[in-house]
């Protein structure tokens, strides 16, 4: 087992000396079985791990159990733990999402803050073989393309699955030797999620009655597409260079002659791109809005346009511009500790945060504040609906939007500005404005230093 996930990471290219692997451990024997592999190989590799938990306070006493059996599990074997706990159905109600999106999107924002305080950092996810197949039929029932028939990828920018060659009963096996016990998640034998159901229901009934060997076959499948989806990929990223000029990272000039002599095939995937260079979400794009955008730059007249997602699509006589619908910015959310640097992938920021015992301010980028009562995590975040902060000098407290209209911060550059925050309590308008309510005194023995650049 040990070998057999080695030549994946090697194969793959997945680590390298000096990475700091974040895993994600739920406590079940996927990412357990991971965690233990990675442990076992990482002095061979030169890396360290930093696991996270996330509790999504769906299962009550038994997801507080499994956070507790993970703290554990890593205290016992000196590997340093960061559990998170969301509350999954409320933030799923919030953002109109399913329970099953908003844990995903919550757990990925956990691991990418986490991986965020350090130089060099792969994320590690426990997807494997089993995972891969279910996601490959999951795609084909949504008649995806070769894209989603590809399936799980084995590296994705720096996320990593050294698991992805591995069967789940190989898993399992591997940690019974080793004399490992495993939390189990009683959702997972439910058949109430549609991936449940595929790994449940439909694998089983194609195994019995169309092919045993199910698996490898669209394993085999996945692989094919994958090149295939590779190529397409590079090739459209060669006529993006050659009929696309971008004008910052919010607009995009197409060559409408150029455009209509490219096959069908690569028209729609440069639109895509078009789209994921511009950063407008392509979850809600899918293929009927990709074709009705082909066909309105081949027959529309100058001037029309048209609206595909977040992105406004306009003929104009020197070519189609597809241009970022104003204000679009994406929410996120990182930990951050003193000794630790966030970058804030959606800014191009770093925010810094050191310990010091002594302070002379210096710019409006950077703060000094008192940490004496808190524990010394702190979030950096944009602003949310109901965000207050006590302006340095002042007895009462601000909601940010009315402190944002009296200083005349234009709409769309709020929600880029990080702020500083413990316990839901901004505690500083980066560049901006510090919380009197962390302003030093003579009595203060905790000072963090917080630097935006």
């Amino acid at each position: 087992m040990l070998e057999s996930v080695y030549k994946t990471v090697k194969k793959y290219n997945m680590l390298s000396s000096g990475d700091t692997v974040v895993i994600g451990v739920s406590g079940g024997a996927d990412s357990l079985a991971l965690l233990c592999l990675l442990d076992e190989m990482s002095e061979e590799f030169g890396i360290k791990l930093h696991a996270v938990h996330i509790n999504h306070c769906l299962r009550g006493a038994d997801a507080d159990a499994d956070q507790a059996f993970v703290e554990a599990f890593c205290n016992k074997r000196n590997i340093i733990c960061t559990s998170f706990v969301y509350n999954v159905k409320q933030y799923a109600k919030e953002n109109g999402l399913s329970s099953e999106e908003a844990g995903r999107i919550l757990r990925y924002k956990a691991f990418e803050s986490v991986a965020a305080g350090y130089e060099s950092a792969k994320i590690a996810t426990a997807h494997h073989l089993s995972d891969n197949c279910e996601t490959v039929l999951h795609n084909i029932l949504r008649g995806s393309g070769t894209t989603g028939l590809a399936g799980i990828r084995p590296v994705r920018g720096v996320y990593i699955r050294p698991l992805i060659e591995t069967t789940k009963s190989e898993l399992e096996g591997y940690l019974v030797s080793m004399g490992i016990q495993w939390c189990t998640d009683k959702t997972n034998s439910e058949a109430i999620y549609t991936r449940n159901k595929i790994r449940l229901e439909l694998i089983p009934y194609l195994k019995e009655h169309y092919n045993a060997s199910i698996e490898s076959a669209l394993c085999r499948l996945s692989s094919l597409c994958r090149e295939d989806d590779d190529y397409l990929h590079s090739c459209t990223a060669e006529e993006f260079k050659r009929c696309c000029k971008s004008e910052g990272s919010s607009q995009v000039m197409l060559d409408k002659i150029r455009f209509s002599t490219l096959h069908t095939a690569i028209k729609r995937r440069l639109i895509r791109y078009i789209l994921e260079f511009l950063k407008i979400p392509l979850k809600d794009v899918h293929l009927t809005h990709i074709d009705d955008c082909i066909h309105f730059i081949q027959t529309a007249q100058s001037g029309s346009f048209v609206k595909v997602s977040k992105c406004t699509v306009q003929i104009q006589q020197s070519g189609v511009f597809f241009k970022q619908d104003a204000c679009q910015e994406e929410d996120y959310s990182y930990s951050i500790s003193a000794g630790q640097t966030v970058f804030i992938s959606s800014t191009g920021q770093t925010i810094t945060c050191t310990r010091v015992s002594s302070y002379v301010k210096t710019d409006k980028n950077t703060v000094f504040i008192n940490a004496d009562g808190t524990n010394g995590i702190f979030e950096v975040r944009n602003r949310k609906s109901g965000d207050k902060i006590r302006p340095f000098g002042l007895n009462g407290t601000k909601k940010l939007k009315d402190y944002f209209i009296d200083n005349k911060i234009d709409v769309c550059v709020r929600n880029k500005i990080p702020l500083i925050v413990y316990n839901n309590e901004v505690v500083w308008i980066a560049g901006m404005c510090l919380n009197e309510n962390y302003k030093i005194t003579g009595q203060t023995e905790n000072i963090l230093k917080f630097e935006i650049k």
